[in-house]
C-alpha cells in the first residue's frame, strides 16, 4: 500500500460517510486538554500501512527512543487500519475518548485539521531539537501543514507526480518516445492525447488512466497546466465554473468520448497490467511493475497554462486530544529527525535537502534509473505546487465527485454541470 495513494472509498455514499467522519473528528478536536501524565507512558500511533517492512523500521526507531528515554515512554504501538476504514476508525477513537497520540494525515485533510484544532502545534519542539534540524527541511514543504508560525505535522512522505509511459504500446501504435518529444519541446497534453488515442485505435488497449472521481483532487496534476483551480488561493471563493475549469473539463470529456484518449468509466484497462499507455502517479507505483513491458517515468506534460509540477504529501502529527501531547511531540521529533528520516527514506521520499538525492531516493524506487529519479522527482520538487487544500474539503468533496461523474458521460453539458456545482458548494466558501 502506497503512502501516496488516497483512500479509495467506494461509491457516493461511502464518500459522504468519509466527510461525516472528518466532521466528527473536527468537532471532537475542540475538547479540553488532557492532564499531563506522571511517569513513562504508552504511546499509540495510527496509520494506514500494514507493510511488515515499514513496521520493522518504525519499531526499530521506537525501540531506540524507549531505550534512550525509559523515564518518558514505556512502549510505542503502531496501529494499522485499512485505507477505506482509516478516517472512520480515527474519528471513532477520538469521539470515544480514546484518541491515539500520533496519526498519519492525508494531504487533502491538512487545512481542515489545522483550522479546527485536530492537530497540536509542534513547532517549538521541532525548532528546539537540533537532531531534527529544521533547516534541512526543503523550503515550502511545510506550507500545507503550517499556520501563523505554527507547525502542525511533518510531511514525512513528499514527492511530485510524474507520468508513467508504456513504451511497448506506444511503439506498437507507431508513436514517438516521450523523451524525444521532451527534447524537442513537444511534450504537451494535446500531443499526449493524440498518442493515447492512437494506442487505443491500433492496439485495442487503453490510453490515459486517471484516478477515480472519489479522489478528484489529483486531477490538479492536469488542470494546473490549464490555469484552472477549484478555489481561490485563500479558499474564500469557489472557482468550479471559471472559464479555465470549464475549458479543462470540456477537454476531458472530449478526450473520453470524441476520442478514446482517456479511459472511460467502467473500462478496466490498467497501467500496471500493461493495458494502458499512460498513468499519472508517484514513485511508489514503480514497485508494482513486474518487467513484463518496457516503461518510462517522465515529467508531467505542458498545458495551455505552461508546465506545472504538482506534489503530493502524507504527514504525521500529534493529535490535540492525545493523552500525552508533550511526550508525543518529542517522540515525533525523534521519529522524523535527520538520522531517522534517512531510515524512512527507504520507503517514503523525505522533504529534506540532505535526502533529496539519487542515492536516497533509489532505495525507495529500486526499479528506476538515475535519469528518471533526477528528472521526474528531484528537479520537479524544486518548483512543485501542492495539491489544493481547503478547511471545508470533507463537506463538499463527495458533491464534486458526483458532478464529475456526470461530466464523464457522453454528451455532457459541462458548463451547466459546473455552474450547478458552483451553486451547490458556494456555502462552504467565503
Amino acid at each position: 500500500m502506497s503512502l501516496f495513494t488516497s483512500p479509495r472509498i467506494g461509491g457516493r455514499a461511502a464518500a459522504g460517510l468519509a466527510g461525516l467522519a472528518v466532521t466528527g473528528l473536527v468537532l471532537a478536536g475542540c475538547s479540553s486538554e488532557p492532564a499531563t501524565p506522571e511517569g513513562p507512558v504508552d504511546l499509540r500511533v495510527t496509520l494506514w500501512s500494514a507493510n511488515e517492512a515499514h513496521h520493522a523500521v518504525f519499531n526499530e526507531i521506537a525501540d531506540a527512543y524507549i531505550a534512550a528515554n525509559p523515564d518518558k515512554v514505556s512502549s510505542v504501538t503502531f496501529d494499522a487500519y485499512p485505507l477505506d476504514e482509516y478516517t472512520q476508525a480515527l474519528v471513532t477513537q477520538v469521539s470515544g475518548g480514546e484518541a491515539p497520540d500520533i496519526a498519519w494525515v492525508l494531504n487533502s485533510n491538512s487545512r481542515e485539521y489545522i483550522e479546527q484544532g485536530v492537530l497540536a502545534d509542534v513547532s517549538d519542539v521541532l525548532t528546539a531539537d537540533a537532531d531534527f534540524d529544521l533547516d534541512d527541511v526543503v523550503d515550502g514543504s511545510l506550507a500545507a501543514w503550517s499556520k501563523d508560525g505554527g507547525i502542525y505535522a511533518y510531511p514525512f512522505s513528499t514527492q511530485p507526480f510524474g507520468m508513467y509511459v508504456n513504451l511497448d504500446l506506444l511503439e506498437a501504435a507507431g508513436q514517438p518516445n516521450p523523451r524525444d518529444l521532451i527534447a524537442s519541446d513537444d511534450w504537451n497534453w494535446d500531443r499526449v492525447m493524440e498518442m493515447a488515442d492512437a494506442v487505443a485505435g491500433a492496439t485495442g488497449q487503453g490510453g490515459l488512466q486517471i484516478q477515480s472521481w472519489n479522489i478528484w483532487i489529483e486531477l490538479a496534476t492536469i488542470w494546473e497546466s490549464f490555469g484552472a483551480r477549484p478555489w481561490s488561493e485563500d479558499g474564500s471563493q469557489a472557482l468550479f465554473d471559471s472559464p479555465e475549469m470549464v475549458e479543462f473539463m470540456n477537454w476531458t470529456n472530449e478526450n473520453m468520448f470524441e476520442r478514446r484518449a482517456i479511459i472511460r468509466p467502467g473500462e478496466t484497462f490498467d497501467f500496471a497490467a500493461g493495458s494502458a499507455a499512460f498513468k499519472i502517479h508517484l514513485l511508489s507505483t514503480s514497485g508494482a511493475l513486474d518487467g513484463s513491458f518496457a516503461w518510462d517515468y517522465v515529467p508531467l506534460p505542458e498545458g495551455p497554462g505552461g508546465q506545472k509540477n504538482v506534489v503530493n504529501q502524507a504527514a504525521i502529527g500529534v493529535l490535540s486530544q492525545s493523552a500525552n501531547p508533550e511526550v508525543a511531540a518529542e517522540f515525533l521529533a525523534f521519529f522524523t529527525n535527520k538520522t531517522n528520516s534517512q531510515k524512512l527514506s527507504a520507503f517514503f521520499p523525505q522533504p529534506r535537502e540532505s535526502l533529496l538525492t539519487y542515492e536516497a531516493l533509489s532505495a525507495a524506487a529500486t526499479k528506476m534509473s538515475e535519469e528518471q529519479i533526477v528528472g521526474t522527482i528531484i528537479e520537479p520538487a524544486k518548483n512543485a505546487v501542492p495539491l489544493p487544500v481547503h478547511p471545508n474539503y470533507s463537506q463538499f468533496a463527495s458533491t464534486v465527485a458526483s458532478s464529475l461523474e456526470l461530466i464523464s458521460q457522453p454528451g455532457a453539458d459541462v458548463e451547466a454541470i459546473l455552474r450547478d456545482l458552483q451553486d451547490s458548494v458556494s456555502q462552504y466558501f467565503g
